[in-house]
């Protein structure tokens, strides 16, 4: 009967929302109409428990920033604050219900994991309290992807499910690289409408060739960690490669056009630790598959269209002093340390990231832009804070590394994999909060699928 509900709800209240956006400024119906046909079908999957609930998030995290783009040049109206944004986390916030009639059926050490981070983020909520806005917009970046650890737990997905899952996130990013590819040789009209607008300097030239990619993600650090979270399984099981090594050099390609290196980091930190923890003859196949893929990128840079921008990026990882971006984060980071010492306690959530806009008239605050994870941990959530998220995924790593079975003890690829996952986080947050918005996500995703086995 619920579902019925639902899927009554899915076809009315768009209706009701298209019929009364007729009496809004256009702007503003279009975004509530969007934002309604992106979230009701996740509610309807979520409530009937399907299987195609988890893609179909993972698919409006990839496309929402795309739709939104699309509605502002449709109109012909930048909105620096748009309500289709949200999209993706109330998608994942459906999950949620059904922790409130299962919450038994999650393992004793997942519960105290949850509920210890869930009491970080309510401490962080309160000291965030002067900025309620941003306040709750930074909690759902943290609080949604988090929710897929207890989801995967109490739902309890089969071998053939997880595969799907795996699968089904492949075929997204090979569609998020093609569409990047385009946009690199053709730039879009609404791509570019949106970079003359968003007033972000480090995405390049709205021109072909002079673009950083970032594909259907609102910008190339989103782009590249939805990519790498896709690429690391296609790489490590040639059972999660939808397309076989075509999609992955595809997806590679992709990746390589975004310029992000920490998200090459991240990845060769996952290949080197799954690699750790397979046995010998593995152990083998992937470090040489890994030199190979090296091998091919820097052969095949060159060759791409306007490849001045990747070779220049590549050349500075030999030369890392001379790296004008290496070089603005450590002068961020040596700024970091008196902020941090007169608050040890931290500021609250709604401090650093994307969520400033809601108290800044739609501009970045003071720390929109934060290059350093461990220190956006220290200055959100204090010392305390970031000590609980630091022992929170050293006992998951911990746990994940654990897990065998057989008759020959083996560890368990999904396993493996969420070890590969936990460390590449505590890896990237030397460059970027991994335990928020999309990095959060791909890697909460790989840690409920090793968790539950």
């Amino acid at each position: 009967m619920i579902v019925i509900l639902v899927s009554l709800g899915c076809v009315i209240c768009p209706l009701m929302i298209g019929w009364g956006s007729a009496k809004m400024e256009i702007g503003t119906g279009l975004q509530l109409l969007g934002l309604t046909i992106l979230v009701f079908p996740g509610a309807v999957l979520a409530f009937s428990h399907s299987k195609w609930y988890v893609p179909y998030a993972l698919m409006i995290w990839a496309i929402t920033p795309e739709v939104r783009r699309v509605m502002d040049w449709s109109v012909d109206t930048y909105h620096p604050m748009s309500y289709i944004s949200i999209a993706p986390l109330l998608v994942m916030c459906y999950g949620s219900l059904i922790l409130i009639k299962e919450w038994r059926k999650l393992q004793r050490h997942v519960q105290h994991v949850f509920m210890l981070l869930v009491v970080v983020l309510v401490y962080g909520v309160a000291l965030g309290l002067s900025a309620p806005f941003p306040a709750l917009f930074a909690l759902l970046n943290y609080a949604a992807p988090l929710l897929l650890l207890p989801y995967m737990h109490i739902t309890k997905p089969n071998a053939s499910e997880k595969r799907l899952w795996i699968q089904l996130y492949g075929l997204l990013a090979i569609g998020v690289s093609i569409y990047g590819i385009m946009q690199y040789i053709y730039a879009p009209a609404w791509d570019v409408f949106w970079m003359e607008h968003a007033d972000m300097g480090s995405i390049g030239k709205p021109e072909p060739f002079e673009i950083r990619v970032f594909s259907t993600l609102n910008s190339p650090g989103p782009a590249a960690s939805f990519l790498t979270g896709a690429l690391f399984p296609m790489l490590v099981e040639r059972k999660w490669r939808p397309l076989g090594w075509a999609g992955v050099l595809i997806v590679l390609a992709g990746l390589g056009l975004t310029l992000v290196r920490s998200s090459w980091l991240a990845l060769i930190v996952m290949i080197l630790v799954y690699a750790c923890l397979s046995p010998l003859r593995k152990k083998v196949r992937l470090l040489s598959a890994l030199f190979v893929i090296i091998m091919l990128m820097m052969i095949g840079a060159p060759l791409l269209p306007g490849s001045e921008g990747v070779t220049e990026r590549v050349a500075t990882l030999g030369d890392i002093e001379s790296d004008h971006s290496y070089m603005e984060r450590m002068d961020f980071a040596r700024e970091l340390v008196p902020l941090i010492k007169h608050d040890p306690l931290g500021r609250g959530l709604g401090t650093t990231g994307t969520g400033t806009k809601l108290a800044n008239g739609g501009e970045l605050g003071e720390f929109g832009v934060f290059d350093n994870g461990w220190g956006a941990l220290l200055l959100t959530f204090g010392v305390p804070g970031t000590l609980v998220w630091t022992g929170c995924l050293l006992f998951l790593l911990w746990k994940s590394m654990q897990i065998r079975t057989g008759v020959e003890p083996t560890r368990t690829p999904y396993a493996m994999m969420s070890a590969a996952m936990i460390a590449a986080a505590i890896v990237t947050l030397m460059f970027e909060n991994s335990l928020t918005g999309l990095t959060a996500l791909y890697t909460w995703f790989y840690i409920g699928l090793g968790e539950h086995t």
